[in-house]
């Protein structure tokens, strides 16, 4: 059951981390996209996948930017990419690998826990999003003030006011 990756989501995903340039320079697209491609739960959990997906990122990313970890953004700022950086990065990465999963009780109980266990806005989004259906107002509720006291307003605003009809 291999996921279906678009490159073209991958880039939207790295591009405000990375720039235009950086992404169209070097083939992080095309092998972050093959690795979430391959994702299937018989083979690799989540966690695995995350982890192998991390280190790939940091050691891509070093070897392009160097020590330095630089990017040039598209509004021509200069962003240097953290450690930090780097986990919330592959958490966007890791988001377009779970918008991709069909909606299914065992895909919701897939993310639920990886919810529960990571620090993972990308997967509270999927699940708010795409599978409220298999939550209580209860939970739901609950999901929202985590994301909302856990994390930056600028970082759930859009995702969020569009579907605060679930609340």
């Amino acid at each position: 059951m291999a996921a279906a990756i678009r490159e073209t989501d991958i880039a939207e995903a790295l591009r405000p981390w990375l720039g235009t340039v950086f992404i169209n320079s070097t083939d992080i697209v095309r092998e972050a996209a093959a690795r979430l491609g391959r994702y299937s739960p018989y083979r690799q959990s989540l966690d695995e996948l995350r982890d192998a997906l991390d280190r790939y990122v940091f050691g891509a990313l070093h070897q392009h930017l160097g020590v330095g970890m630089t990017a040039r953004l598209d509004d021509g700022r200069i962003r240097r990419i953290l450690v930090k950086d780097i986990e919330r990065l592959t958490d966007d990465l890791m988001g377009v690998l779970f918008d991709s999963l069909a909606v299914y009780s065992v895909n919701y109980e897939l993310l639920n826990a990886y919810a529960l266990s990571h620090e993972s806005l990308s997967s509270l989004r999927v699940l708010y999003q795409k599978y409220s259906e298999h939550m209580t107002a209860d939970e739901r509720a609950t999901m929202v003030s985590v994301i909302r006291d856990v994390y930056p307003a600028e970082r759930y605003a859009a995702w969020l006011e569009r579907s605060s009809s679930h609340e």
